[in-house]
């Protein structure tokens, strides 16, 4: 079985990542008690008695009529993700291919599989929105590959995509003033068929740096080897791993704080509160009858109550005493009013970036500007920066060839006007002071006042 050590800050950190995830992927239903609780469940360590055990079966059917199939949970997660990544890539990256075959290649299928920079940037948006970080390690191209078949843009290097749940072990190092990875451990998941089954495995890919040079190694389920390969670029062994990392925030690797993970709370709590809010209100709707059958023993009440006593429900309850009324649970409206409290909350927080004030002065609509942007610029910034670096990157693989372009010549952009903004008077007199102070340049404030159809 494959071993696996987990870095300190990635167990303290998977939990929560985890729940983001089962949030965007509407896990949160299919996993029943793992975020909807049995308030009533008996422990296993009580039912050792038969009567005890057939009361928790009973408990356990009550919770899944009553609380979890009744449970709604309505994903307010993933639309704000996606709502922030089509802000962002609403417009085609900036990327000129210089009618380079590679650079060409490289922009139509990035990860081999037929994702071109566009969909990986996406993937990367909505990763980093979940798990605050996320990843790209490049692979060098097949060694079958040919001149003619890159001057074709085929079997070119590619860049395999890790989210911050799949990387699980690194180390960095300050080396001459410059902090750099010197170990990394990724984990894939992957199905193998067997017979007329699937069958779930694991791999781990390990890089490590030993005297300043870069070498991996694979380890399944199957099999453990200790043996290391050298990482080569052009014949000769690389000086780093071939891993590119952008995170939430800084782009190091130190672990960044999650932008969803507190609409993805409110999100469950919404969830629960909504669940038992149902059942409140159906077992308060659902009145049945109590029967006071005057004298009655132990064994008697246990014959005419067979399912014990509970809320709702066609059979009735029989004790002594000599009367027949009705029972009926009272609703609080509190437990409805918290839900609509959490869903207010919720919008607060993820819709904030999406909403237009008006009546505001021309000051501050640009700190609002500002300031609902910058969660979707840093991310943007973020991505743009790695990608581009990771382009660079693979550009070493061709030196010394036709198809070599020099680092610092590939332009690589995001989009970075997420609205389509509406141009006012208020607008253009912000941006007309702003050019008389030499704080925006006359271009842009031809380009405004084209906008502006003036």
């Amino acid at each position: 079985m494959l071993t696996v050590t987990y870095h300190p800050d990635y167990l303290e950190n998977a939990p929560q990542w985890l729940r983001n995830w089962d949030c965007v992927m509407d896990n949160i239903k299919r996993k029943k008690q793992t975020y909807l609780p049995n308030l009533g469940a008996i422990p296993p360590e009580a039912k050792t008695d038969p009567k005890v055990t057939a009361l928790a079966a009973k408990i356990e059917k009550d919770w899944e009529d009553l609380t979890w199939r009744l449970a709604n949970y309505v994903n307010i997660v993933t639309p704000t993700m996606s709502a922030i990544t089509g802000a962002v890539m609403r417009k085609e990256p900036e990327f000129d291919t210089m009618d380079n075959p590679v650079l060409m290649g490289l922009r139509d299928n990035l990860d081999g599989k037929g994702n071109g920079v566009d969909q990986e940037c996406k993937q990367a948006l909505n990763a980093l929105q979940w798990g605050s970080r996320c990843g790209w390690l490049v692979r060098s191209h097949p060694e079958s590959a040919t001149m003619a078949d890159w001057n074709k843009g085929k079997k070119l290097p590619t860049a395999a995509f890790y989210d911050a749940l799949h990387i699980v072990d690194w180390e960095v190092e300050y080396i001459d003033g410059e902090e750099k990875l010197t170990y990394l451990s990724l984990l894939e998941d992957y199905q193998e068929r067997d017979g007329g089954s699937y069958v779930s495995k694991q791999k781990l890919i390990n890089h490590r740096l030993v005297n300043g040079l870069c070498e991996y190694q694979e380890v399944t389920d199957d099999e453990y080897t200790d043996e290391w390969t050298p990482v080569l670029i052009g014949g000769k062994q690389s000086d780093t791993i071939p891993f590119f990392m952008v995170s939430a925030q800084s782009n190091e690797w130190s672990i960044d704080s999650t932008p969803l993970t507190s609409l993805a709370e409110i999100s469950l709590s919404i969830y629960v509160m909504n669940a038992y809010s149902n059942k409140a209100m159906i077992l308060a709707n659902e009145a049945k009858w109590h029967v006071d059958m005057g004298e009655m023993d132990k064994t008697m009440a246990s014959e005419m109550n067979p399912l014990g006593f509970t809320l709702a429900g066609r059979m009735p309850y029989y004790t002594k005493g000599g009367s027949v009324d009705v029972v009926q649970a009272q609703f609080s409206p509190e437990t409805e009013n918290k839900v609509e409290k959490l869903f207010e909350q919720a919008v607060k927080v993820g819709a904030s970036l999406f909403t237009q004030q008006s009546n505001e002065t021309a000051t501050g609509a640009a700190i609002r500007s500002g300031a609902s942007t910058a969660s979707m610029a840093t991310l943007g910034n973020n991505v743009e920066d790695t990608v581009r670096n990771m382009l660079r990157f693979i550009m070493r693989h061709f030196e010394g060839t036709n198809l070599y372009v020099n680092p610092d010549e590939l332009v690589f952009k995001l989009n970075h006007e997420y609205f389509d903004v509406e141009v006012n008077p208020q607008m253009l007199q912000v941006a007309y002071a702003a050019m008389m102070e030499g704080n925006l340049p006359q271009v842009s404030w031809f380009e405004l006042l084209k906008r502006a159809r003036v």
